[in-house]
């Protein structure tokens, strides 16, 4: 007969072979490579099902530098997450970016903080 005890370590196993059996989010591509602010973005890759939110990286003007948001993705499944590219304002524009330098990035995130690779990503924001 199983009691109150026994019924939570049978719980408390079962939820470490969930989490053990989660895979590590990882994108292979972003498409397009470059979007405008609204424009949706689908990214795909693998271990992407418990997918939370988006970070999106971008290289800004002003004092900032650098800036994150992050979006609630639109759809989420195992292979492939589509969300919308937010507006950051105090936009560089591509020509004032620097040769070689991304204009920003964007990632996959988790509940529990597991974060996939970065992929280079454009923004086609005309902020000035």
């Amino acid at each position: 007969m199983l009691t109150f005890s026994s019924t939570r370590v049978f719980l408390a196993i079962g939820l470490i072979a969930g989490l053990v059996g989660a895979q590590t989010p990882v994108i292979s591509s972003v498409a397009p490579e470059g979007a405008a602010p609204g424009d949706q973005i689908i990214i795909t890759g693998t271990g992407l099902g418990l997918a939370t939110h988006v970070r999106y990286t971008a290289n800004v003007g002003g004092f900032v530098g650098v800036a994150f948001m992050l979006v609630i993705p639109s759809s989420v499944s195992n292979t492939e997450v589509i969300a919308t590219v937010p507006l950051f304002n105090s936009f560089t524009p591509p020509p004032a970016a620097p040769s070689g330098d991304p204009l920003g990035s964007v990632e996959v995130r988790d509940a529990g903080g597991t974060i996939s690779n970065p992929l280079n990503f454009s923004f086609l924001e005309a902020t000035f």
